[in-house]
């Protein structure tokens, strides 16, 4: 009995499906032509794929076991593809989109659970409205989905530890999405720009939370940051316009720089005693901030504090604070 061979997706691996890619001049802009990758077979335009797990090719026998960089990457009117089970590993930019403007119809990807691995950017700029990512999955890589202006739902795994940089930024559509308890580390620009993001939990356990991380989350309202939070980045939450509630960690040491600002319907905040630090204008350009409590914890506070903070009422600065630079 013949042993499968086991390949990656590749561009090659296609045309041995019988799949046939042209590359067209379809799209004139200014600073040139915008080439795509379309899709044949039997002479007929594909739109939709489904990957096998095994095929046979002169005689030998091949089982698929990945997805190859860039694979699928820039075909325009590639609207769902299925993966099967025993794919293991997608690849950088599998099905990603240079948009320049314009944008992909993918908007259906069945990944199996014996995934393990997604890589940098697989889904960048693609019309995905929904997707369930794979039991087993450790970690949301950067990029993920960048871009995905349509995505409005996704579903991560309990095994999910990590969310890495600019894995969601620009899903304009994403309202809620869940994130796992288990996961210990979101880094920079994780959700930036994720204009609709009216609900986010912030699992207990993360110790920071990073430069730019919510920031222009417009829709969002309310936020609790968990116990485990010791430090808020520079701007973590900036031109979140709709921000009126914050409950800010009992173990928080410092808040850096622009932290808050441009919160612009915030109207109180209180600040933990386990405060050490704050930098310039954490609450600049709060327009609506009518009250602040800075606890006696508290030694030292940037430039720019209370900048254009129009409603300011009252102000409890601490007692023996021992840097103030200009505010």
């Amino acid at each position: 009995m013949q042993d499968f061979i086991e390949v990656e997706l590749n561009k090659k691996v296609l045309k041995q499906l019988g799949y046939e890619i042209q590359e067209k001049i379809c799209e004139h802009i200014k600073h040139g032509n915008l080439e795509y990758n379309f899709i044949y077979k039997d002479e007929k335009e594909v739109t939709s794929i489904d990957i096998p797990a095994t095929y046979e090719y002169e005689g030998k026998k091949y089982k698929i076991t990945s997805i190859g960089k860039e694979v699928f990457s820039d075909f325009r009117l590639l609207e769902s593809v299925i993966i099967p089970e025993g794919v293991k590993k997608i690849g950088e930019k599998a099905f990603s989109f240079r948009t320049f403007g314009f944008y992909s119809k993918l908007k259906k990807v069945f990944i199996p659970n014996s995934v393990a691995k997604i890589e940098e950017r697989a889904f960048e700029n693609s019309a995905i409205e929904d997707i369930i990512l794979p039991n087993g999955l450790k970690k949301i890589s950067s990029g993920l989905f960048s871009g995905c202006k349509d995505l409005k739902s996704v579903v991560i795994p309990e095994s999910v530890t990590k969310i890495e940089n600019e894995a969601f930024d620009d899903c304009y559509s994403l309202t809620d999405i869940a994130i796992p308890k288990n996961v210990k580390n979101i880094e920079e620009c994780a959700f930036w720009h994720c204009y609709s993001l009216e609900n986010i939990a912030i699992p207990n356990g993360l110790k920071i939370i990073k430069f730019c991380t919510f920031q222009g989350c417009a829709s969002l309202k309310n936020v609790i940051i968990p116990d485990s939070v010791t430090k808020i980045e520079h701007e973590a939450f900036s031109g979140c316009c709709s921000l009126k509630d914050i409950k800010l960690s009992k173990n928080l040491k410092e808040i850096d720089n622009w932290a808050f600002n441009e919160c612009i319907e915030l109207e109180k905040l209180v600040i933990p005693k386990s405060v050490r630090k704050i930098g310039m204008g954490f609450i600049a350009d709060c327009k609506n901030i009518k009250s602040i409590v800075i606890p006696n914890t508290v030694k030292e506070i940037g430039e720019n504090l209370f900048c254009d903070c129009k409603s300011l009422e009252n102000v409890q600065l601490p007692n023996n604070l021992k840097i103030i630079e200009k505010t």
